[in-house]
């Protein structure tokens, strides 16, 4: 388990909000008895928020990086699947899809995502389908203020005044930007188990003011 580093904000309230952030348990899952173990607590009624990585834009063609799930606020999972490293350990692609092909095909378990088209584009290309998904955090974020700065890292500080790590801080900007696979698995990880733990906090604070 590895505790995500403490990001600086700009007040007094973020300060405080986002010193919590590294209390919190994220977990990289690079073998398949720790991901066999996780499938059974996933598998189940509990809501379930993911989010992908993937090196490139086109949910068509884009290779799959890896996986961050969330069932917990504070505690999440990724899965790296597909970074160019040969010094650290990863599942391959049919590993996770005969896994987590199961959880995210049942549809006991209700999913969560933020900005689903992409990511359910992804799973589908790479033969992983997701039947269930409840709830759109951007969806429902835009349908409540469509004035509002949609994204989930604007989002995060706006509702849960917490500052996330920006992706530009990972793979660096202009000529000198990589995708993620270049990234190593460690610092990937905490960055994607950020996001799915921020979308799965984020659906608490939406759906009830979606229900109103």
């Amino acid at each position: 388990r590895y505790p995500l580093e403490e990001e600086q904000a700009t007040d007094e309230d973020a300060q405080a909000l986002t010193s919590r952030l590294d209390q919190q348990h994220y977990e990289i899952i690079d073998t398949e008895t720790a991901l066999r173990q996780w499938a059974e607590k996933l598998h189940c009624e509990k809501t379930l928020a993911f989010d992908l990585f993937t090196a490139g834009l086109d949910p068509l063609t884009a290779p799959l990086v890896g996986i961050s799930l969330c069932n917990d606020p504070g505690h999440s999972l990724y899965i790296p699947v597909g970074h160019a490293t040969i010094t650290e350990d990863q599942l391959e692609l049919n590993q996770v899809q005969e896994i987590l092909g199961p959880v995210f095909a049942d549809p006991r378990t209700p999913k969560v995502a933020h900005n689903a088209s992409f990511d359910l584009k992804i799973l589908e290309q790479h033969s992983m389908p997701v039947i269930g998904l409840a709830f759109d955090t951007m969806i429902a974020a835009f349908l409540l203020n469509s004035d509002r700065r949609i994204g989930l890292k604007a989002l995060t500080r706006e509702l849960l005044n917490i500052v996330m790590t920006e992706i530009t801080e990972l793979i660096g900007t202009g000529k000198n930007q990589c995708n993620m696979s270049d990234v190593e698995i460690r610092q990937a990880g905490m960055y994607a188990c950020q996001d799915a733990d921020a979308t799965l906090q984020l659906l608490r604070i939406l759906q009830p003011q979606i229900d109103e």
